[in-house]
């Protein structure tokens, strides 16, 4: 906070160091006393210019709030024009917040100050005036990131994000039809049962299979291979559904366990394993955990793609309704308080959720993956966690802007402002991280965690029970279903972020396979349908630009414009959360 106040100080505004830390207001974390979201932002800091002419068309007053200065992405504007009561708010993003700093001077009451960009700074006029000012014009057009400032910031505008019909149905089900839940669940037990389970027979390379050639040396930089058992006599698994280019092992059968290289995404590799091949001593290890795998969850086949994070840097953006910020209809009454959501408030106003990344990262934009469960599935009903920090709901952070609060317990996708990226089981101790971090989002308890006297990863310790864990699944606790999950590995003194795609599995299952690939942690991330489980590769070459989907049909929710694909989430703005991953 300290480093972004000191360089507002070089913006030209001419106040004291002294006078801005007295400005910053460090606002308490007790939800009951929490009304809105800004509440909850203790690192806010804010600065007020008051106009001085009562009979012109400029502004009364203007607001100029940075959310969080250490981050330094998103800020707000709230104008209050003259003979209006309430002011108008506008919801600014920064595109480069390493190196552009914006603030507000007195001495230039009609716009921002942008420091950072050249020798100089830059005044960008907004506000002069009600009639004819750019932030209101920027706020009425229908794109929702509208340049301004010459393209250095962007106003965030609310949009309509795209889903199916079927979550349509699903959540009109769930929110308006008493038992629809448990509708949703019969007809996932019935019509859509292992409707995504993709299974293959071992095979042997002899001849009548093209063999292993694309595939990556152990001695080459690369992720980790899985760790299955020896001298395998057919090991070999032909990868049906798979639409990522791996070259000329395409048309080959691939190697289980092993990496394939991206062809058109450098730093980005393909594998694909059945749990049945896995090493015995992980099958067998934690058993007081890790269920025995059945027949059909041994056979099911999974497909991994691992992300160089020497090559590339995470984002993390939420969708325009999920998740949500009300109480999740698992939480128990015991744990609710009278307010509108677990902390305090059920909406994001003012701030603009988009469901969608802005036009300067998207153009660095290489793949995007969907994130974590909705609201309504993101709290737990049974167990400890169920009885404490009211109900224990699944926090995120975006920009550093803290949505809904990160609870000790569940596992914790980080992204640190200088790139780093962590998994945890989040700690209380952890809250000291806050300021240093940009993204965050919590799905859950950990399948692989990190455990301290063994100095070793292993099982988290819900894995093995449907309630306890909040793997979510059907009403009789059978679990098997179309899964996702994410894990950190590290090889050969490199990070690889591996996203896993599981086409009919438990969470021990994915413990299985995670613990195969050598993943320091994992955590579950959606399920049941190819949207939800969605995971899309982007090259450009020239001016052709190039999706692959990991599993051919993942394009359920991408659209079509005059024989153009329109991604989700890098071309249009969408209901859901999710990450997204881009060249450094």
């Amino acid at each position: 906070m300290l480093d972004a106040q000191n360089r507002m100080m070089k913006s030209g505004v001419g106040m004291p160091l002294q006078a801005l830390l007295a400005m910053a207001c460090v606002c308490g974390l007790n939800a009951n006393a929490a009304t809105n979201i800004l509440d909850i932002q203790k690192d806010k800091f804010e600065r007020v210019i008051t106009g001085n002419d009562p009979n012109s068309d400029a502004p009364e007053s203007v607001k100029f709030m940075s959310i969080n200065p250490a981050i330094n992405a998103w800020y707000l504007v709230s104008v209050k024009w003259r003979g209006q009561k309430e002011p108008e708010i506008f919801h600014i993003e920064n595109p480069r917040p390493k190196n552009l700093f914006v603030d507000v001077d007195p001495a230039f009451g009609e716009g921002l100050i942008l420091t950072g960009q050249g020798p100089e700074a830059k005044r960008c006029s907004l506000w002069a005036t009600k009639t004819n000012a750019p932030i209101r014009a920027a706020k009425s057009m229908k794109r929702y990131y509208e340049p301004i400032c010459d393209g250095a910031l962007f106003v965030r505008n609310p949009s309509i994000g795209r889903e199916s019909t079927k979550e349509v149905v699903t959540d009109f089900l769930r929110r308006h039809v008493w038992g629809g839940e448990q509708i949703t669940s019969i007809v996932k037990d019935t019509i859509f049962k292992d409707k995504f389970l993709i299974t293959g027979d071992l095979k042997a390379s002899d001849g009548t299979v093209a063999g292993n050639s694309g595939a990556i040396p152990e001695y080459q930089n690369g992720p980790g291979t899985a760790q299955i058992q020896p001298n395998l006599p057919n090991k070999f698994l032909i990868p049906d559904y798979l639409g990522i280019d791996l070259g000329e092992a395409n048309a080959l059968t691939l190697e289980a366990g092993s990496w394939y290289p991206a062809k058109r995404n450098a730093g980005v590799y393909v594998s694909i394993i059945e749990p049945m091949i896995i090493k015995s001593e992980i099958l067998n290890s934690f058993p007081q955990v890790v269920h025995k795998l059945d027949a059909t969850e041994e056979k099911a086949i999974a497909y991994l793609v691992a992300f160089d994070l020497s090559k590339h840097e995470l984002g993390f953006a939420l969708g325009t309704k999920h998740p949500s910020l009300e109480w999740s209809e698992r939480a128990d009454d015991r744990v609710r308080s009278a307010l509108p959501g677990p902390d305090g408030f059920a909406v994001a106003d003012p701030l603009v959720v988009t469901g969608g990344i802005n036009p300067i990262d998207a153009t660095k934009v290489i793949a995007t993956f969907t994130g974590g469960f909705k609201r309504s599935h993101g709290a737990f009903k049974w167990g400890e966690l169920a009885s404490i920090n009211r109900g224990s709901h699944y926090g995120f952070i975006e920009n550093g802007v803290v949505f809904s609060r990160l609870v000790p317990g569940l596992a914790t996708v980080i992204i640190f402002n200088d790139g780093r990226v962590d998994m945890r089981t989040w700690r209380n101790d952890d809250n000291a991280l806050l300021k240093d971090i940009r993204h965050a989002r919590q799905n859950g308890v950990a399948i692989i965690d990190w455990d301290e006297q063994l100095k070793a990863p292993v099982p988290g310790r819900f894995v093995g029970s449907w309630h306890l864990g909040n793997w979510s699944g059907s009403q009789d606790s059978a679990q098997r279903a179309l899964r996702a999950g994410a894990c950190l590995q590290e090889n050969q003194g490199r990070q690889y972020l591996i996203y896993g795609y599981f086409s009919g599995a438990t969470a021990n299952s994915m413990a299985r396979v995670f613990q195969s690939y050598g993943c320091r942690y994992a955590l579950h991330l959606d399920m049941n349908a190819l949207e939800h489980t969605y995971l899309a590769l982007y090259s450009s070459t020239g001016k052709d630009f190039g999706i692959q989907y990991l599993i051919t049909g993942m394009n359920v929710l991408d659209r079509e414009v005059n024989g153009a694909i329109i991604p989700r989430f890098v071309g249009t703005p969408d209901n859901r959360d999710f990450f997204f991953v881009m060249k450094k």
